[in-house]
């Protein structure tokens, strides 16, 4: 047996209040009599009067007292729990950004905390809580505990990312067993339930407006901005923000056939670092109806060439943006402070502890990344991750590859018969690329696809260059560039919290905020330097608000379990409290 609402049994405290009202004795006002004859019966039985009299078991006192038992106990609702109920219950609550949408009580996440708690209040067993979003997290794991579970559901909060149905799949079919029973509440509109679970479905179609992202080409800003749901023609406005300035207005209009709206911005004079679109509309979901971006200045990198001179490489790096090439022979002592050091046809036998490391046709000697000998360079397969994007079409002619003593943890993205041909891998908080061949005797130079390739290392190298678009979305895990100087990291949210970065591994998470974050680097010489960028929500799929009902491939399932007693101890209240009545009528 449980209790679906356990506060209502305060209300037993009217039991003992009861009691005392009869074991108190009531006390007469003095009243001037003619005669004392008549009263004397009386007078003797109150001769020894006190403020208490003994506790008399009267038919009222019964009476009352069983409907004050039996009202406390229906405002607890008690319920008989089901002999053959699940030992292990499976709790999954859906905290993706569409959660976070209105409705009449308040949210739909709210509506869900609310009856995850009271699934878990009404249910016994074994109870695990999952938290789903972009990843599926459990919080408690097979706890008897039902307050520990109720007070894991309770803290939830809306995220800014999406609803990742794979992950969910993997977990509960991880943690389904037999008798054990899960539960989703969420508003994705699931084709088919994961691993057999019930789902309780939320949220409606509503009219919903969105950014769905921005873009940015020489002076222009293009805003794509959609219209969910709408039943007539609507005309809003859309607002471009410059360091939380209003820098300009345009009007989109949207009707049930069209949906989408493109609205140009145009820069003039002296950039903001960070601009914004927003829809000045209210409606069911406000956290999309803005999308921000950073416009700093991406910061230049140093690389260093160090060799006889490498045409090829040289061209293909002085076309790319933000890159400072300098160059050194090898017969000099190699320079420290560059972001990232290129040895071509040559290496040191310490490399540089500052920057990244590109080997080209490492020489032989003894050493990590040392040649040991050569082999066939016939390809096998095709270019792996991070590089692969593009390459699919590569096919180029290799004269020699060597053998290369190469570390352990590393990935080759490109192999020959014998050996990688294109390795990645780090050496402590460096990341380090060798091509095991010479460029100057292979025509992967001369294919349309190298410069892609050259551009594609860059981004391995410094990958933050990426972050100034707005295009880290919620629940994304990006590796943000760091100076090769720095010696502390600091990421800032926009509620001005603060989270200090690994240098060995600077990598950002974030799916609770949406808006400009700051990196305040410090260096080793005492000085900072701060880089913005811009984390914006999940609009796809999320803004939409589908209606789950209709789309829920297991119907919303009951949210009690067992028997309620509640209308049966209001009748017995009802029908005491007559009983009671009828005593005080007939004198009793």
């Amino acid at each position: 047996m449980g209790f679906s609402n356990p506060w209502g049994l305060l209300a037993l405290l009217a039991l003992p209040v009861i009691l005392l009202f009869y074991i108190l004795k009531q006390r007469h006002k003095p009243k001037d009599v003619p005669s004392l004859w008549l009263w004397q019966k009386v007078l003797q039985q109150n001769a020894g009067y006190c403020w208490k009299q003994k506790l008399k078991w009267k038919t009222l006192l019964v009476l009352q007292l069983l409907a004050a038992l039996c009202l406390g106990l229906a405002l607890a609702n008690p319920l008989f729990l089901g002999a053959g109920e699940a030992a292990h219950q499976i709790v999954v609550v859906d905290t993706s950004f569409s959660m976070s949408a209105k409705t009449e009580t308040g949210t739909r996440l709210e509506e869900a905390k609310e009856d995850a708690a009271q699934y878990i209040r009404t249910h016994r067993g074994a109870f695990t809580v999952v938290e789903w979003n972009s990843q599926a997290t459990v919080l408690v794991q097979q706890s008897q505990d039902q307050s520990a579970a109720v007070a894991a559901v309770e803290q939830l909060t809306a995220g800014i990312d999406g609803s990742n149905v794979t992950n969910l799949d993997h977990l509960l079919s991880a943690l389904t067993e037999d008798g054990a029973q899960a539960v989703i509440f969420s508003d994705y509109p699931f084709s088919a339930s994961p691993a057999g679970a019930a789902v309780v479905a939320y949220g409606a179609e509503e009219e919903n407006l969105a950014v769905l992202g921005v873009s940015r080409r020489d002076q222009y800003l293009l805003a794509k901005v959609a219209a969910y749901h709408l039943e007539e023609e609507k005309t809003v406005e859309v607002a471009l923000f410059g360091d939380g300035i209003v820098l300009d207005t345009q009007q989109a209009t949207f009707s049930p056939e069209n949906s989408q709206a493109d609205v140009v911005f145009t820069l003039e004079g002296e950039l903001p670092s960070t601009v914004s679109v927003r829809v000045m509309s209210e409606d069911a979901l406000p956290g999309d109806d803005v999308y921000a971006m950073a416009l700093g200045a991406e910061a230049e990198k140093r690389v260093l060439l160090v060799g006889d001179g490498n045409w090829y490489l040289e061209k293909a790096l002085g076309a790319l943006d933000h890159i400072s090439l300098y160059r050194q022979s090898k017969d000099q002592p190699i320079s420290e402070g560059f972001d990232l050091t290129i040895f071509d046809g040559t290496l040191p036998q310490k490399l540089p502890t500052e920057g990244q490391i590109w080997i080209c046709n490492p020489p032989e000697g003894t050493g990590t990344f040392f040649a040991t000998g050569t082999f066939d360079p016939q390809t096998n397969g095709v270019m792996g991750e991070p590089l692969a994007e593009y390459m699919d079409q590569l096919s180029f002619y290799v004269q020699q590859a060597k053998q290369v003593a190469l570390p352990e943890g590393g990935k080759t993205v490109l192999s020959g018969q014998d050996g990688p041909l294109i390795w990645l891998g780090e050496t402590g908080v460096q990341k380090v690329c060798v091509f095991t061949f010479d460029l100057n005797n292979s025509d992967l130079p001369l294919q349309q696809e190298f410069p892609i390739l050259v551009y594609q290392l860059m981004q391995y190298f410094f990958p933050g260059q990426a972050a100034q678009s707005g295009a880290i979305l919620g629940g994304s895990t990006v590796e943000l560039d760091l100076s090769p100087s720095t010696k502390e990291a600091v990421v800032i949210a926009p509620d001005g919290t603060e989270r200090t970065l690994l240098l060995q591994q600077p990598v950002f998470s974030e799916n609770k905020q949406s808006g400009i974050y700051l990196v305040e680097e410090t260096y080793g010489d005492g000085s900072k330097a701060n880089v913005a960028f811009a984390v914006n929500v999940q609009t796809e799929q999320e803004s939409s608000l589908i209606q789950a009902e209709q789309m829920a491939g297991t119907a919303a399932i009951g949210l009690r379990s067992g028997v309620s007693l509640q209308q049966f101890l209001l009748a017995a209240v009802l029908l005491l409290l007559l009983g009671e009545w009828w005593v005080m009528r007939r004198g009793h």
